[in-house]
């Protein structure tokens, strides 16, 4: 039990650069969890608090809308530094090695279209990601809601002031914008991460014959 008794680890996912994950159920409410344990390492408190400045950032956001994982609380357990989240599926890398068939463009499309509209969010409130990739895009529940996505791993986000501005080009990133966006500047930062998801889908689909 984690958090006094509040949290029933169930099963432990796997270990990241900064930590652990594990599912729980919340004995309070019943509902299933994802907690993210910091791995303690030579910057340990400097990492932890930097991820839950930049999540206390994100709740002004609404995580459904905006397509960005819940967060919804933290604490200490035996000196490591945990964060609680809401439970998703599975990531879009695993769910897309786990196909018998690669994504089609009619699954690509809605996909792009959720990260442009999480991404223009961030940009709202001044965030940048700077970690997107298919290991941090998670299906929320491929039963329920087929296709529909969240971005999750806030642990590089940075604020936007506080970074140099990348300067690309529209025809750079133009796959994205036929995808769902409506503004050119709207991809600016994590851009180029966004577009190595998209040649990453587009590049299963050519192994199968289904060019992009």
């Amino acid at each position: 039990m984690l958090d006094g008794g509040q949290y029933v680890v169930q099963s432990f996912m796997e270990e990241g650069s900064y930590g652990m994950v594990a599912k729980a159920i919340n004995t309070r409410t019943h509902d299933k969890v994802a907690i993210k344990i910091i791995k303690k390492c030579f910057n340990y408190d400097e990492v932890a608090e930097h991820e839950m400045t930049m999540l206390r950032k994100l709740q002004v956001l609404d995580p459904d809308a905006c397509g960005i994982v819940r967060y919804f609380d933290s604490f200490v357990h035996n000196g490591f530094k945990c964060m609680v989240f809401e439970s998703l599926d599975v990531d879009l890398l695993e769910f897309v090695e786990g196909r018998n068939n690669p994504m089609s463009m009619t699954e690509m499309r809605p996909i792009i279209r959720q990260l442009a509209i999480a991404l223009q969010a961030l940009k709202d409130i001044g965030l940048i990601h700077t970690d997107i990739k298919m290991e941090n895009i998670m299906l929320v529940n491929q039963r329920q809601q087929p296709l529909r996505v969240k971005l999750i791993d806030f642990g590089l986000a940075v604020p936007a002031s506080e970074t140099k501005q990348w300067r690309i080009k529209p025809e750079e990133y133009s796959a994205v914008v036929e995808f769902g966006a409506e503004d050119e500047d709207l991809f600016l930062d994590d851009s180029c991460s966004l577009e190595e998801v998209f040649a990453s889908l587009c590049d299963d689909a050519d192994e199968s014959g289904n060019a992009c």
